[in-house]
């Protein structure tokens, strides 16, 4: 019995709520007692390593010019240079404008980002997984290889952009407001699985690393509980950014 083809709304749709109802699957659970709303929900990840050849083969049933155009948004909303770039000139408004409450929204995207990328890269290396592309299958890993095919696991794009789009969606409590943000995530999570790059495992994985940091952040900021600086200055022509978290 043939699968039929099934619409990439669809799989948006799903994307959007297992990953915003995910951490609730685990909130019974004696293990995340303690931070039930924000912990990674190792359950649904595990789960959806069982769906990475179905969701795959679903995106590649659905090539078509409109959907091309749609999953671009991962040129831009978390492509490192693009959206560093763009974080930096927020702060850099923010802090030029002496604006305190969009200075400190741009430093808890930043300090965000800036962990989930060092979880990420850390986690890719070590696993050494291999991309859909390579048709190696889905569990086919080779640690430390240092190789681009090898960093399937788990999706930078999407840690990016759920820590940025979290930490923004926190800052309003207005529905529609949330919802564009981590509507732009969903969308490049999407994207990513789209276009062949990454595993559904590898985006759940990078979209709970992401959210989690981001809450963890702005927990900190709102507790107080350590205190970032950050700072630009000018030096021999060139702009210098620092970043120092004392606890």
């Amino acid at each position: 019995m043939k699968i039929k083809k099934l619409p990439l709304n669809l799989l948006i749709t799903v994307l959007i709520f297992s990953i915003n109802h995910a951490p609730c699957l685990c909130a019974q659970q004696d293990f995340f007692k303690s931070s039930p709303r924000y912990e990674i929900p190792f359950s649904l990840i595990l789960a959806s390593f069982f769906l990475d050849k179905t969701i795959q083969n679903m995106a590649l049933r659905n090539q078509t010019k409109s959907n091309d155009k749609l999953f671009e948004i991962d040129r831009y909303y978390g492509d490192k240079i693009i959206t560093g770039a763009s974080l930096l000139g927020f702060y850099g408004f923010s802090y030029l404008t002496k604006n305190e409450r969009m200075k400190s929204l741009s430093e808890k995207a930043i300090l965000s980002t800036a962990v989930s990328v060092i979880v990420v890269v850390g986690l890719k290396e070590i696993t050494g997984r291999s991309r859909p592309y390579k048709n190696h299958g889905n569990l086919h890993f080779k640690p430390f290889a240092f190789k681009e095919s090898r960093r399937s696991f788990p999706s930078g794009h999407t840690a990016v952009t759920f820590a940025i789009s979290t930490v923004f969606a926190d800052e309003i409590d207005n529905t529609i407001w949330k919802l564009f943000w981590y509507g732009a995530a969903v969308t490049v999570t999407a994207a990513r699985i789209y276009k062949n790059q990454h595993w559904v495992s590898d985006v759940f994985t990078g979209g709970a690393i992401g959210f989690y940091v981001a809450k963890k952040t702005t927990e900190m900021y709102k507790n107080k509980k350590a205190t970032p600086y950050f700072g630009m200055a000018f030096k021999n022509d060139a702009l210098q950014f620092s970043v120092q978290v004392k606890f």
